[in-house]
């Protein structure tokens, strides 16, 4: 399956209960997303205040609000965070045209380990969609 966007976390049409990015990583609770995607302007405005700040005091990221903006890891216009630009499984998934990391005969490789020891749903998400293209 290759496409940039069609899949299961391309942006695209598709509900936010399913956007998913690349190495399995919901979007569906990402501050980052609902603060690009929140239709009021006031209350985008806000969460993308809070999450530039709780990214400098937690991860030491220097992000301003207007920083703070998400198109899915599908984005063509560029709509990502600059750790997401040069986010190291975005850029494998891209060059090799995959929708998501289930699609590589290398998975899972280190870097997605190094995910799913964060974030173990990535992991159940990514080995579902695994398991049903080999079926098919």
């Amino acid at each position: 399956m290759t496409g940039g966007g069609s899949g299961p976390h391309g942006p695209r049409g598709a509900p936010p209960e399913t956007l998913m990015a690349p190495c399995g990583i919901s979007c569906a609770g990402c501050p980052v997303r609902w603060a690009g995607t929140a239709s009021d302007r006031v209350r985008r405005a806000s969460l993308a205040a809070a999450v530039a700040e709780a990214a400098r005091e937690e991860h030491g990221m220097d992000l301003s609000p207007e920083d703070v903006a998400c198109g899915g890891c599908g984005s063509e216009d560029g709509k990502l965070l600059a750790s997401c630009l040069r986010c190291g499984i975005r850029s494998c998934v891209r060059e090799r045209g995959f929708d998501d990391c289930s699609c590589c005969d290398e998975f899972p490789c280190g870097r997605l380990r190094a995910v799913f020891l964060v974030d173990p749903a990535a992991g159940h998400r990514l080995g579902v969609l695994r398991r049903a293209r080999l079926r098919e």
